[in-house]
């Protein structure tokens, strides 16, 4: 019977123990969420982009309001102007003129007497 009893009293310690783990756990995983909880509602209440000195007497929220679309037609320059250089080759043709070579002179010659 005194067998039976301490190992009745055995199994309760380990019972306890085990509760008192599982408690443990319990309390760790709650302290885990309220620090998650925490972060993200700081997270967001940052995340407005509030002013940081507000005047007194005003409300500042941030509102979200549904963008607005409008079909607009525009001329838009797919290319810019440019000039171009072009070549153009010479021509040539066969022309016939007369072109004084020389000019005409008057020339003295001495022709002794006989």
């Amino acid at each position: 019977m005194s067998k039976l009893i301490g190992s009745s009293k055995m199994l309760f310690k380990k019972l306890n123990l085990i509760n008192n783990l599982q408690n443990f756990i319990m309390m760790k995983k709650l302290s885990l969420y309220a620090c998650l909880l925490l972060l993200i509602s700081t997270t967001v209440v940052t995340a407005q982009n509030l002013p940081t000195n507000p005047d007194p007497g005003k409300c500042y929220v941030k509102c979200i309001t549904k963008d607005v679309f409008d079909t607009v037609t525009e001329t838009v320059q797919v290319q810019p102007a440019y000039q171009t250089l072009s070549v153009v080759p010479a021509t040539y043709k066969t022309v016939e003129e007369r072109v004084l070579v020389k000019e005409a002179t008057k020339r003295y010659s001495f022709v002794p007497a006989v």
